[in-house]
């Protein structure tokens, strides 16, 4: 029997891998394929229906419309203060925090933005719907509802700011 001895080994071999897919195949650091999501127990996780962002939307001497998203006046690296910033100007407890985060947010306008004389800022929330399975899952340029936050005077905040000693 010459087939025999083929036969034994191939039997041997496909119930060394599956004796070791039942043991490894559970751990992701030993068994890359677990982490694939055909083949993974952990349910596969969606972004939220929605996303939101606040901007800030700004007029400048001559009327144009400028909006500016947090990234561009702090860098990725720090959205987490940004964020905190661009919404205490428009829903901080007190006057006195509101004005404090205004008047921050001014300077640092002119700062960045040295060739532009902002007259007006308003906080606006924008909110897109996310489709996960499309590409891209959501437009950018195109936000489904936008609410806004409050608007204020940029003089009025630089005027303050500068009677600070």
């Amino acid at each position: 029997m010459p087939t025999a001895r083929p036969l034994f080994l191939t039997k041997s071999a496909l119930a060394m891998m599956l004796l070791g897919l039942a043991v490894v195949g559970r751990r992701n650091a030993f068994w890359p394929l677990v982490n694939w999501g055909m083949y993974s127990k952990k349910p596969i996780h969606y972004p939220a229906p929605t996303a939101t962002a606040v901007r800030l939307r700004i007029v400048d001497s001559t009327g144009q419309l400028r909006l500016v998203s947090a990234h561009e006046l702090w860098g990725v690296d720090r959205l987490p203060i940004a964020m905190q910033s661009f919404t205490g100007a428009f829903d901080a407890e007190t006057a006195d925090a509101r004005a404090a985060h205004r008047g921050y947010l001014v300077h640092l306008l002119d700062n960045i933005f040295p060739a532009i004389h902002v007259k007006q800022v308003q906080g606006v929330r924008l909110t897109w719907s996310v489709e996960p399975m499309a590409v891209p899952p959501l437009i950018l340029a195109a936000p489904e509802r936008e609410s806004i936050l409050g608007t204020f005077d940029a003089d009025a905040h630089r005027r303050r700011a500068k009677r600070r000693p």
